[in-house]
């Protein structure tokens, strides 16, 4: 079984550890929760302390899942604080969110080899800033095709 087959299995999980990026690259619309892609949401303690509301937030937020936080076999050089892109799994794809501040960050050596092994194992895998996406593989382009059918 491959990580394409098996993306929530975790062999252990980690905790964010001082990481908050997702609440920067994501897109809540939530009620009470406005945070548009690209923007902190002002729950967000970026000095490390996480959600705020945590118990309370948003469903995008309970419902979104960080790969590196999931799979303790995903290498500490994708955690998101050090590689600034986020990796998730929505829309039957890995979809990788990048921080609008250091745009270039999916192109560095340690994600670009995460997505070329993740592509030759089939997995579908697009790329974000700020909502809008910039790169996608053939496999996601095909399961977006498939769904807009």
């Amino acid at each position: 079984m491959n990580e394409v087959d098996n993306v929530t299995a975790a062999p252990g999980a980690r905790e964010c550890d001082g990481c908050t990026l997702c609440c920067k690259v994501l897109d809540i619309g939530s009620e009470g929760v406005v945070a548009p892609p690209g923007s902190w949401c002002h729950h967000c303690d970026k000095t490390g302390g996480g959600c705020q509301i945590y118990a309370q937030r948003p469903e995008e937020c309970r419902q979104f899942a960080c790969f590196w936080v999931q799979r303790d076999d995903v290498p500490e050089s994708l955690k998101p604080s050090k590689c600034r892109v986020v990796i998730g799994w929505a829309e039957e794809m890995f979809q990788l969110y990048v921080d609008p501040g250091r745009p270039e960050a999916w192109q560095q050596a340690q994600v670009r080899g995460w997505i070329e092994a993740m592509t030759r194992q089939g997995a579908p895998i697009a790329v974000s800033i700020n909502g809008k996406v910039i790169w996608a593989n053939d496999q996601a382009r095909s399961v977006a095709a498939n769904r807009q059918v």
